[in-house]
């Protein structure tokens, strides 16, 4: 009984900063509760099948890109003289794609490089950076992208 009214006393005398301070503590050991709990909780079960799912997902459209981006560009096969009445062309060619996302997002790194950049229409997508009269003209973009980092050929 007497340890109840020091409880009423010192209630009385702070007023409510005292309950306030109480709630506050409270609520903020609930929180810290509900956050560490999930978290223990996570750490044991692991991730769930959508987050797996969606990871998965991303890696493999990665790994696609990145594979895609190194994989080994033929050389252009040798070709006989043009026909007469035909100019000769050259095409600085940065790329070529079996999925037009991996071929537009080549496209959008060399557009952000400055580049004029195209894509054709038809699988395979090839990544062209101009079609040139002038082999010297093709071979400044050529070694122009190539300073940038990218493998660039010139096919005739």
């Amino acid at each position: 009984m007497i340890g109840v009214m020091n409880f009423r006393k010192l209630f009385e005398k702070e007023g409510l900063s005292l309950a306030g301070t109480l709630a506050v503590v409270c609520i903020l050991a609930i929180g810290v509760g509900v956050v560490l709990g999930n978290w223990v909780i996570r750490i044991i079960a692991g991730p769930g099948p959508q987050e797996l799912e969606v990871a998965e997902r991303e890696i493999t459209q990665e790994e696609q890109i990145l594979q895609d981006l190194h994989e080994p560009v033929p050389p252009p096969a040798e070709e006989d003289e043009p026909a007469e009445g035909y100019e000769e062309a050259y095409v600085v060619q940065a790329g070529v794609f079996n999925s037009r996302e991996n071929a537009e997002t080549l496209k959008n790194m060399l557009q952000g490089e400055g580049f004029e950049v195209w894509v054709t229409d038809a699988q395979p997508y090839r990544v062209h950076l101009g079609v040139y009269s002038d082999r010297e003209k093709a071979e400044q973009i050529r070694d122009e992208a190539e300073r940038k980092g990218f493998d660039i050929f010139i096919a005739h």
